[in-house]
């Protein structure tokens, strides 16, 4: 309101700070939330692939603004028990991680495979690896390497998988880092 009010056009500059720390704030309060133990969540039947390619132009416009590349190589895999939403998020920290992760021209790619009645999604990046001390602590809130950050990213993917009953693997080193997140298809989740 007061960014439309003439009288306060000397202020623009400081009401845009104003405002954009705000969201940042939200953005926090998000995560924060989104660690919750017991979050009411929506499973539906879902394939991994239909969401990446909703978010993949998003992901890609991330890609740009950064300097960096970003791929994706979709493999047939089976539809899994999902909340939509959470699987959204989920991709886009992990994504955007890497993509801190990597140096300008970096690498980032989205894998989908099926691997042992599996829907297996991965994010790979080239970048330096993770730092031992970040390493194994990897999950734990507010751990964070960037000097900006708030260490809740890796957490709330954590948290997804859990509701999800999703395995999750990190491997890591010099040359990049994956981290790979194994959804059970749903014959599995029979019996």
């Amino acid at each position: 309101l007061f960014q439309r009010n003439k009288s306060f056009s000397a202020y623009k500059d400081q009401l845009d700070i104003m405002i954009a720390e705000i969201d940042r704030a939200n953005g926090i309060i998000r995560e924060f939330l989104a660690l919750a133990k017991d979050k009411v969540i929506h499973l539906q039947m879902d394939n991994l692939n239909r969401i990446i390619n909703m978010i993949y132009p998003l992901l890609e416009a991330d890609a740009l603004l950064m300097g960096r590349k970003f791929t994706v190589e979709l493999g047939e895999i089976p539809d899994v028990l999902v909340d939509e939403n959470e699987i959204r998020q989920c991709i886009f920290n992990l994504v955007r991680n890497a993509f801190e992760a990597t140096e300008e021209g970096g690498v980032v790619t989205l894998i989908t495979q099926a691997q042992e009645g599996k829907a297996i999604l991965k994010v790979k990046d080239n970048g330096r690896g993770i730092p031992h001390d970040v390493y194994i602590r990897l999950g734990t809130p507010f751990v964070t390497t960037k000097p900006d950050g708030t260490g809740l990213g890796l957490p709330v993917c954590y948290r997804i998988a859990e509701r999800h009953n999703a395995e999750v693997e990190v491997e890591t080193g010099p040359k990049g880092t994956v981290f790979t997140m194994g959804f059970k298809a749903s014959r599995s989740l029979v019996g």
